[in-house]
């Protein structure tokens, strides 16, 4: 009958310095140096788990014993160089000791072969290293891939379908762009648009982008509808200094300067009850059957009466053909934008979602006789019915009228403010 407790209590008091050499004799060596046979470790392995269920007190060096027993000590991989076609996946062999250790793969280069429990799919021509690991073991197979075609150029056909301004973004114009790539094998492919990137700039009526994808390059035009800038933080002047624009005050005024490279626009407070106050700036090209203002601005602040719609306004813009015309006041709705404009002599107002602490493109567009005014894309309002209020084209900033007192003032922050006659 085989004694086990003395054999435990020798392990045990060994383990508590488990540096030290554990003494089972002859045939096992320090853990620190070497390595132990595997028939050695594993009978250690079955005697402290058996053991496990007849003494207590003994969890903590059992585990510490198991983990020694079970350190890998040898992985090898088979074969340790390997050839593989496009098509063809072929699997390493790993060998480790002891068995039934973990195992890990990677690859150095996934654009070339991707390795999965050890079966090398290539993906891409040239070479990489796929390595397996276990423990602090690691062992290489360098694997060649070839039979893949190449990408021998690209080509870009853009149909545009709508009109492009200065300030639209150049993914924008992905949507009328057919990018396709031709391999080396004659084979073609249509390149999905977040595989490639264009570069370039929308600064002269026809505009030439560059297409890149894989290393190559293509290019295509685009026309460009331009601006007349009235202000972009780019030129960095007032909008006062600009020869286009006609500048005005009204009332206790106001200043413009520049900070951080956007326009700041501010009016001081305005405390009465009649007369207004205002910055306003009006275009050279005061009329006009089709045209519009686009800017992008935050409204720091801005006043609004809800009973009476009168207005203390952070940003107002007009368009005039001459005789009636397009307008829209943009002001503050509990942190939120709320639009005001003219149906005839009729005031109608429309509240959104977007932020007044948030900046946004505004566009209001006068076309014959119809107005419309979009944010960030979307359309506020669309009607036939232009204002017959006002006949001048301009932009005014911060505009404090009779019923609406401002005892703060009013703060408008312009990142770029323009101006199109559309032909």
């Amino acid at each position: 009958m085989i004694e086990l407790k003395p054999a435990i209590n020798e392990v045990k008091l060994t383990l508590k310095s488990i540096s030290s050499p554990i003494n089972l004799g002859t045939v096992v060596e320090p853990v620190s140096g070497g390595s132990v046979p595997t028939d050695v470790r594993q009978a250690i392995y079955t005697l402290l788990e058996n053991a496990a269920y007849a003494t207590t007190g003994l969890e903590d060096e059992i585990a510490i014993v198991q983990a020694w027993a079970q350190e890998v000590t040898a992985l090898s991989l088979e074969p340790t160089s390997l050839e593989l076609s496009n098509d063809t996946p072929q699997t390493i062999v790993a060998t480790v000791v002891p068995s039934g250790s973990t195992v890990t793969w990677s690859s150095s280069d996934e654009s070339v072969a991707t390795v999965v429990g050890g079966v090398v799919t290539g993906v891409g021509n040239g070479s990489c290293v796929i390595t397996a690991s276990a423990g602090n073991k690691s062992a290489n197979c360098v694997v060649t891939v070839s039979g893949f075609a190449t990408l021998e150029s690209i080509s870009a056909v853009y149909t545009q379908s709508g009109t492009v301004y200065q300030t639209d973004s150049l993914d924008s114009l992905k949507t009328d762009l057919v990018v396709t790539a031709t391999y080396s094998d004659t084979s073609t492919a249509t390149i999905p648009s977040d595989s490639y990137t264009l570069s370039g700039t929308l600064d002269s009526a026809t505009s030439t982008i560059t297409v890149t994808y894989g290393g190559k390059t293509t290019t295509f035009d685009v026309a460009v509808t331009l601006y007349t800038w009235l202000y972009r933080a780019s030129d960095g002047e007032l909008l006062s200094a600009q020869d286009y624009v006609n500048y005005t005050t009204s009332g206790e005024g106001g200043t413009e300067t520049l900070s951080n490279n956007n326009l700041v626009i501010h009016t001081y407070p305005h405390q009465q009850q009649t007369g207004t106050a205002y910055l306003k700036f009006a275009f050279v090209e005061e009329t006009s059957q089709k045209a519009f203002i686009k800017c992008r601005a935050k409204l720091v602040n801005a006043q609004i009466v809800p009973s009476t719609l009168s207005e203390a306004s952070g940003l107002r813009f007009q368009l005039s053909n001459g005789t009636a015309g397009a307008q829209a006041y943009f002001l503050d709705n509990d942190g939120k934008i709320t639009i005001r404009y003219n149906e005839g002599t009729t005031a109608m107002r429309v509240d959104t979602n977007f932020l007044l602490s948030d900046y946004h493109i505004f566009e209001l567009i006068l076309d014959g006789n119809n107005q419309s005014l979009v944010i960030d894309g979307e359309t506020v309002f669309n009607t036939s019915n232009l204002s017959t209020a006002y006949a001048t084209a301009n932009t005014i900033f911060n505009q404090s009228s009779r019923s609406a007192v401002n005892p703060n003032g009013i703060t408008t922050n312009i990142d770029w403010l323009a101006f199109k006659e559309v032909e």
